[in-house]
C-alpha cells in the first residue's frame, strides 16, 4: 500500500478503543437512548363541510393531556406524546386562508378539529400629510 491508501485504513486491534468504552459504559447515553420514542405520522382525513374545514386525526390510545394543537399563520401543528410514541403532523390551510376559529374535540382516539377560515381582507391605508 502506498501512503495515500494507508491514510484511509485504520489499524484493527482486539482492544476496544477509548471511544467505544465511553459509549458502551455511559449511563447518560443509555438513558437518552431509552427516552427516544419512535415518531409516527398519524392518519388524517380533511374535508370541507358547509363553510368550515373538518380535520380528523387518528390518535389511538392518546388522552387529552397528551395532545397539543398549535396554530401559526396558516398552519396547524398537532403533537401527541405518549409513553410509546410521539405523533406529529402539520396541516396548512389552502388558498391563502387564515384561521378565524378552531374547535377541537377528542373522542375514542379521533381528534376532530372544526376550523372556520377566512380570506384576509385587504385594508386601504390612509395617507396623511407630514405637516
Amino acid at each position: 500500500m502506498n501512503q495515500d491508501q494507508t491514510r484511509n485504513h485504520h489499524k484493527v486491534t482486539d482492544k476496544p478503543s477509548r471511544c467505544a468504552n465511553k459509549v458502551t459504559s455511559s449511563d447518560s447515553l443509555s438513558q437518552t437512548w431509552t427516552q427516544l420514542k419512535p415518531h409516527k405520522t398519524p392518519k388524517a382525513r380533511l374535508y370541507q363541510k358547509e363553510e368550515r374545514w373538518i380535520l380528523q386525526v387518528a390518535l389511538p390510545g392518546v388522552s387529552m393531556e397528551e395532545v397539543t394543537v398549535k396554530e401559526k399563520g396558516r398552519q396547524l401543528k398537532i403533537i401527541a406524546n405518549t409513553e410509546q410514541y410521539t405523533y406529529e403532523r402539520t396541516f396548512t390551510l389552502p388558498n391563502n386562508e387564515v384561521f378565524s376559529e378552531v374547535d377541537a374535540t377528542l373522542n375514542l382516539g379521533i381528534l376532530t378539529l372544526n376550523v372556520a377560515s377566512a380570506v384576509p381582507n385587504t385594508k386601504q391605508i390612509e395617507i396623511r400629510s407630514a405637516s
